[in-house]
């Protein structure tokens, strides 16, 4: 639709990119894709990460997926931990992987729980190198 508004046949090369990005595939960047997102097709998420356009999700009538892909900002995913430890009383990252749903690495949720730690919401109790079994470190609020 996008591109009818603008007037812009869409070449093979530029459908597959479309198609790849559709399937969550990475695509390196370049003039195909700097094109798109010019056209407003597609949408950065950052590190050569992408995803279809908001007017999209809006006419195939997904907007919650959109939302999803598109992510949470900070604030709301630190508010997804603290409720999670509020309903559990603890966490461990296994769990807030699953909140996540895969959509945030390890390493980003690493940094929301060191941010809420230095507010002092939140403490990890037990060893930070054990993963699993009884001296596992989680995470509860203080």
């Amino acid at each position: 639709m996008i591109a009818i508004k603008k007037e812009k046949i869409l070449n093979d090369k530029e459908l597959l990119i479309l198609n790849k990005i559709k399937m969550n595939q990475k695509i390196e960047a370049g003039d195909i894709v700097n094109n798109l997102l010019e056209l407003g097709l597609i949408e950065s998420l950052g590190q050569k990460k992408y995803t279809l356009s908001k007017q999209y999700y809006r006419r195939m009538d997904k907007r919650g997926e959109y939302t999803r892909k598109r992510g949470l900002d900070k604030e709301t995913n630190k508010s997804l931990i603290l409720d999670h430890l509020k309903k559990w009383k603890k966490g461990y990252m296994y769990e807030f992987r699953d909140v996540f749903k895969g959509e945030l690495q390890k390493s980003k949720i690493n940094m929301y729980l060191d941010e809420l730690k230095k507010e002092d919401k939140i403490e990890l109790i037990g060893n930070p190198q054990a993963a699993r079994g009884k001296n596992a470190a989680y995470w509860k609020l203080k």
